[in-house]
């Protein structure tokens, strides 16, 4: 194959666990314009030439505001010039896979057609274009949203759902367009996204990535862009802003995925998306997050350390599935625990310390009882063993521990001591190497450690 996909980005992809934001540069071979290209245009038909040079939004309110011309002509011209492009091969793979949801600036209708010539006249996709829609999602379980920031070319008459052209329409879409970047953070928080345009010219979007970079520590690579031609110093800055660039087209791209033999992809029916067994995970992770909101945020980074660390460790993926999986839900047994004991300020007694340990076990015996689930819970049962024999609930030592549980076991403390607690401060990076170095061998695994410190090595070369 002539480009390589990062295997993490592959995976996530094929089990319908990634963000597709599109811009304008996923629709350069379906023949549309570029912002500067269409500025240039729009200036020559409306301005005579003038200002052809200015961005997009000014040379818009230029001819909106141009006596005799108004706010019609100009979207009227953009309407044909522009519903007429159709579809590329990378707008109908695309709708093949799932994703957990898709953002796009402009050219949205390229998407729906996309859709449409791949499933006909059943609807696989619903749009949103404000703030007010997100309740529209959960009775559409079987359609990607598609969350449109700059407004509809394909409905560019309707008042309630402005196409964003000019410089006024952006600030009369400002409060809505705060709305669905939240939405966006909430995704992207959760799952890897992929950016396919032709540069990361939008500030909010780059106060995103650094948000993340707080968040994730040297954990920072978790989104991609396909940027054809890119240099190496592109390359080095996005990659210090959490995105990793992909040398190639849109087109190159989806065309390149579909080669693979998604028949080979995880057992696990719930990574897929297809089954029922997900909206049950995703039930039981939202039942641990409205219980404890300390783990609403450490479940999921625990899940991506323990997938970097299965990654670094060579980990086969059915078993990698079992980790990512048992990580999300390795604090579940807590909706067990008293809130004396759960939203304790201060340090926990032994007593207290033994109940909370104690979670373990009371989340893998329920879990347990989920068909699909057994693995996890056996992976969650035992993240609290000691690699040389002292850890609970059955002093298990070395490689009798189960592998999954000696990697979540790791995630966890790191996750635990970058983090703030009621009754403590986050340790420094210092003393939580120092920390590793102490306990490997002893409470964690050294192959596990191993790889954590090559993993936090590697963030700070980037």
């Amino acid at each position: 194959m002539a480009m390589s996909i990062p295997s993490e980005l592959l995976d996530n992809i094929l089990k319908g666990n990634c963000v597709l934001f599109l811009g304008a540069g996923a629709s350069i071979e379906s023949g549309a314009p570029s912002s500067k290209e269409l500025a240039k245009t729009l200036a020559d038909q409306f301005l005579e030439g003038c200002h052809r040079e200015d961005p997009l939004p000014k040379v818009a309110a230029y001819i909106e505001n141009k006596p005799g011309i108004g706010r019609s002509p100009l979207i009227k011209y953009l309407v044909e010039r522009l519903s007429t492009l159709s579809p590329s091969s990378g707008h109908i793979i695309l709708a093949k896979f799932k994703w957990k949801a898709i953002y796009t600036t402009n050219y949205d209708m390229l998407i729906e057609k996309g859709y449409e010539k791949t499933f006909g006249k059943e609807c696989r996709y619903i749009r949103i274009l404000q703030s007010k829609e997100f309740s529209n999602i959960e009775n559409s379980r079987n359609c990607v949203p598609i969350y449109k920031l700059h407004g509809c070319i394909s409905h560019p008459y309707s008042e309630e759902n402005l196409l964003i052209i000019t410089e006024d329409d952006y600030h009369r879409n400002y409060t809505n367009k705060v709305a669905l970047l939240d939405q966006l953070r909430v995704h992207i928080y959760r799952c890897p996204l992929v950016f396919i345009g032709y540069s990361f010219a939008d500030y909010s979007l780059s106060e995103i990535w650094f948000e993340i970079s707080k968040e994730l520590g040297p954990f920072k690579i978790w989104s991609y862009a396909i940027w054809p031609g890119h240099t190496k110093y592109e390359k080095s800055l996005w990659r210090n802003r959490n995105v990793e660039l992909i040398d190639c087209t849109f087109q190159k791209f989806f065309e390149n995925i579909l080669t693979y033999d998604t028949e080979k992809t995880h057992e696990l029916s719930w990574a897929l998306n297809e089954s029922w067994l997900v909206e049950i995970v995703k039930s039981l992770i939202d039942t641990i997050d409205a219980r404890d909101s300390y783990t609403k945020g450490h479940s999921i980074r625990v899940q991506k350390i323990a997938s970097l660390i299965s990654n670094e460790m060579g980990i086969n993926k059915d078993e990698r599935y079992i980790i990512e999986i048992a990580a999300l839900l390795h604090d579940f047994g807590k909706i067990s625990l008293e809130d004396s004991v759960l939203m304790k300020s201060r340090a926990l007694t032994q007593k207290e310390l033994n109940q909370m340990k104690s979670h373990s076990v009371l989340g893998a015996n329920r879990l347990r009882k989920i068909k699909g689930l057994e693995k996890v819970a056996t992976a969650i049962d035992h993240h609290y063993e000691w690699f040389y024999g002292s850890g609970y609930p059955k002093c298990l030592s070395g490689e009798d521990i189960p592998i999954a549980s000696r990697i979540i076991a790791v995630a966890d403390a790191y996750d635990s001591m970058t983090s703030p607690r009621p009754y403590r401060k986050k340790l420094s990076k210092d003393k939580i190497i120092k920390e590793l170095k102490c306990q490997s061998g002893k409470q964690f695994d050294p192959e596990v450690v191993k790889a954590l410190f090559l993993i936090i090595n590697k963030g700070r070369k980037k």
